[in-house]
């Protein structure tokens, strides 16, 4: 750690707003002439670069700025930490925080999946128009906010309305501070696709807002795979022995998203690339996916993002115990008296068959599931 250098004054964040763009509004304020001057202000050093989304050295930035932050609260709260780790557990989560808190951590992006770049838009800034307009009419400027830098956001939800991109990428910034209304913004390319499917990218950044501002009850992987894998079987997608039918899901997770959607996210699950990722979510225990696969996953099917890390998904294709006796001849005719069922599946017909038996000893098989279940 270099020398300690108190400052004078930070700005208060803004609500959502990223680390990149608190640094942006106290160079501005601060009188600095240079980037690098800025720099030895805030990290003691002149060569620490800006990273938007998952800035290190934040142990030295928050000595210097006396905010009165807890250390691993101030990386969640300006940073897009929660959303990169949603689905990592908690020991990995732990050791995440500890590299960005120091400096030197290398391969953080590679950790929690985000190496697998997921739109050709990375690393670009992204504003909405209608925000930023309010922001200025009431705090008399802008300002970059951490929901819209989540790579696989699109759009702005409360406006309803498809971010514009800086002209320039990141990387342009990182090493220069330059004011908001100072920066060009201009459509994405795909602009009419984003427009002609807002209900769904709106949807996608609602999910991925709630993984980036709620401390959720993180697992490990094996506890998604089996959520995943009992889904599939309520589906009819995934034998009983949990053997996946990995062409079908393909077909159906197409034909729910469209290739114009998958293509923008580059998400092409045909090619020969991108191929094996569905394959990874559903059989691959060590292998770390970007957090959007597991959203558009999730997604299709059919599953509330807020349960998937609470509710335990069950496969009961013959709902709760205990079940009807339906031996007439039985004084339990009728009545729900077996707890347990056997289950197998019919592989021609694609579906559970449940074989009950009673105490009395009448056995009776029938396929399901029920379809109340």
């Amino acid at each position: 750690m270099g020398e300690w250098n108190l400052i004078s004054f930070f700005p208060t964040a803004y609500k959502d707003e990223i680390l990149y763009s608190l640094i942006n509004r106290y160079h501005m304020r601060s009188g600095n002439v240079s980037y690098s001057d800025t720099i030895k202000d805030l990290y003691n050093n002149r060569y620490t670069k800006s990273i938007l989304d998952l800035p290190n050295s934040n142990k030295e930035l928050l000595d210097n700025i006396n905010l009165g932050f807890q250390l691993d609260e101030f990386i969640k709260q300006t940073s897009l930490v929660r959303y990169y780790t949603a689905f990592l557990d908690k020991e990995k989560i732990e050791n995440l925080i500890n590299q960005l808190s120091d400096s030197g951590c290398r391969g953080i992006h590679s950790i929690v999946g985000a190496s697998q770049r997921i739109s050709r838009y990375y690393g670009y800034l992204k504003i909405c128009p209608q925000c930023y307009q309010e922001e200025v009419n009431q705090l008399g400027e802008g300002y970059f906010h951490r929901s819209h830098q989540i790579p696989a956001v699109f759009v702005c939800g409360k406006h309803r309305c498809v971010l514009k991109k800086s002209k320039k990428s990141f990387s342009f910034y990182s090493n220069r501070f330059i004011s908001l209304d100072e920066m060009n913004f201009v459509d994405f390319d795909e602009v009419k696709v984003i427009k002609e499917n807002i209900d769904m990218f709106i949807s996608i950044a609602n999910d991925c807002e709630f993984l980036l501002n709620n401390d959720i009850d993180n697992k490990k992987i094996e506890w998604f795979r089996n959520q995943y894998k009992n889904r599939l079987k309520q589906l009819n997608l995934c034998t009983l022995k949990g053997v996946v039918n990995i062409n079908e899901v393909k077909v159906k997770f197409n034909s729910f998203y469209g290739q114009d959607i998958l293509q923008l996210f580059s998400l092409n699950i045909y090619s020969d690339d991108d191929s094996n990722w569905i394959k990874y979510i559903i059989r691959n225990k060590r292998y770390v996916l970007n957090p959007l696969k597991h959203i558009m996953f999730i997604k299709f099917l059919g599953i509330d993002i807020r349960e998937i890390f609470s509710t335990n998904i069950e496969y009961k294709p013959f709902g709760n115990g205990p079940l009807t006796c339906m031996n007439k001849v039985c004084d339990n005719y009728r009545k729900r008296v077996i707890d347990e069922v056997e289950i197998s599946y019919n592989s021609k017909k694609k579906r559970p068959v449940g074989r009950f038996k009673c105490e009395c000893g009448y056995t009776y098989c029938r396929i399901g599931p029920d379809k109340s279940e």
